[in-house]
């Protein structure tokens, strides 16, 4: 069952992580969500992706506009610890601890700096067009190599 994007993202925000020393920005949260779907359809096939929200290939990196929308009045600031409201099944839960320990201990800049080097990105990035979508085989072409290291 895929989650809405906003369901994974309120999750990556409910984690406690004091000792990080950096608070999840959108941009951060935008990073953490493509390597989630990412790795996921890797695992599961592009017919088993983690979230149905679309990823667009934005001029700094790869955006689930929907979250996007929803968190950007914080514009580059902090955003709020979320409580989750839509319980997510156990092998769910520990595979979205598992990309935040994983990814979530680069900063933002460093997490854009990474897509921007990645195919998903690359390939579908286009300047000054906001509607490209990352198509999920996209996403699998490239995570699934990552997977079988």
């Amino acid at each position: 069952m895929a989650y809405a994007a906003l369901t994974t993202a309120k999750y990556f925000l409910a984690i406690p992580d004091a000792d990080s020393g950096e608070l999840i920005s959108n941009l951060k949260l935008q990073k953490l969500l493509y390597y989630a779907q990412g790795y996921h359809v890797a695992l599961q096939g592009v017919s088993r992706p983690l979230f149905a929200d679309k990823i667009y290939a934005w001029k700094h990196g790869p955006v689930v506009k929907t979250v996007y929308n929803h968190y950007s009045r914080y514009r580059d600031g902090a955003l709020p610890a979320e409580r989750l409201t839509t319980p997510l099944d156990s092998w769910t839960k520990s595979f979205l601890d598992e990309i935040y320990r994983s990814h979530g201990r680069f900063s933002a800049w460093a997490l854009r700096e990474m897509t921007h080097r990645e195919p998903p990105w690359l390939k579908n990035y286009k300047p000054n067009v906001l509607d490209i979508e990352i198509p999920l085989s996209d996403l699998r072409a490239f995570f699934h190599q990552n997977v079988q290291k």
